[in-house]
C-alpha cells in the first residue's frame, strides 16, 4: 500500500507503528518530514488533547514514559505541557526517492471509549 511505501510500517516491530512514536523517534521519518517540528509539535498538542479524556489510561501513560525515555524532544516538549494548535496527522512528507508529497487528513473515531482514531490520509 501507498501508507507502507511511505512510512515503512511492515519493516517496524509492531510496537514502533505508532504515528506520534515515529515522528519522534524514527530518524529516517524525521529525515522526510519538511515540517518536522511542526507537525510533531501539532501531533503532540493533540495527544495532550486526547489524554484529557483518559488521563490515567495506562497505554497511553506507558506511551509517555516511552516517548520521554526515547526522544529529547518529545520529553522537552511534554515538559512544556502547551496545547497550542494541534493537528492529528502530517501536512507532508519525502517518499523514499525524495518524491514531496502534501497531505490534507480528516479523522474517524472508532471506538470513543478505547481512544483508538483512524487518521485517513488524502494525496493533494
Amino acid at each position: 500500500t501507498q501508507a507502507d511505501e511511505l512510512l515503512q510500517f511492515s519493516s517496524r516491530e509492531a510496537s514502533e507503528r505508532n504515528l506520534l512514536r515515529m515522528v519522534f523517534t524514527a530518524p529516517d521519518l524525521r529525515r522526510r518530514l519538511p515540517d518536522w517540528q511542526q507537525d510533531a509539535s501539532n501531533m503532540l498538542a493533540q495527544f495532550r488533547c486526547d489524554l484529557a479524556v483518559a488521563p490515567e489510561d495506562p497505554v497511553m501513560q506507558t506511551q509517555i514514559e516511552e516517548l520521554c525515555q526515547l526522544s529529547p524532544d518529545f520529553r522537552h516538549w511534554w515538559e512544556a505541557s502547551s496545547m497550542e494548535g494541534y493537528n492529528r496527522g502530517i501536512s507532508s512528507l519525502l517518499d523514499t526517492e525524495g518524491e514531496h508529497h502534501t497531505y490534507t487528513h480528516e479523522t474517524l473515531i472508532v471506538d470513543e471509549h478505547r481512544h483508538l482514531k483512524m487518521v485517513v490520509y488524502f494525496d493533494c
